[in-house]
């Protein structure tokens, strides 16, 4: 895995990436049950690196839902921000699946989920259209006490806005 993202990364052709190479790696990884690996191909593939530039959604799925197999947090959370953006369902956001798979990384932990779970629960998407700033502060409070910076910066945006300041 640890070569896949040095070709990927650039590390050892003077800063330009080697695709085809960290395709090679990260599957070797893979293949080995690496499950960080299953889900660095599917970011590759998401991004469109390992698709001549063009993103391969469904194998980036794919790739997804085998590192979910074995527990990996950061794809739990690419799943949920390829349902909140809409390019995991026909360029059509589907917050419930997006609000179930970001509650999954959450649970394990992923501060960056929290994140999304607050901003998604300010923006009403995942209560049809309605702020939910009880839920929203909830998620940015777990994040901040996981040191995550954007915990507390949501967390004092919306204090300062007075989204925060009816007692909840």
């Amino acid at each position: 895995n640890n070569l896949g993202y040095g070709y990927y990364a650039g590390d050892f052709k003077g800063g330009n990436p080697d695709y085809a190479r960290a395709v090679e790696w990260y599957l070797k990884a893979a293949e080995l049950g690496e499950d960080a690996a299953m889900n660095n191909l599917g970011d590759g593939y998401e991004s469109g690196d390992f698709n001549g530039g063009k993103p391969d959604y469904a194998k980036a799925k794919e790739w997804y839902l085998k590192a979910i197999e074995l527990g990996n947090a950061y794809a739990m959370y690419n799943l949920g921000y390829g349902y909140q953006d809409g390019y995991l369902n026909d360029d059509k956001p589907d917050y419930a699946k997006a609000e179930e798979w970001y509650l999954k990384a959450a649970d394990k932990g992923l501060s960056d989920a929290m994140i999304d779970l607050g901003l998604n629960y300010v923006q009403g998407n995942f209560n049809n259209g309605k702020p939910d700033y009880a839920k929203a502060k909830e998620w940015y409070l777990k994040a901040a006490d996981l040191g995550n910076p954007w915990g507390l910066y949501n967390l004092g945006v919306h204090y300062d806005n007075g989204n925060f300041n009816n007692g909840t």
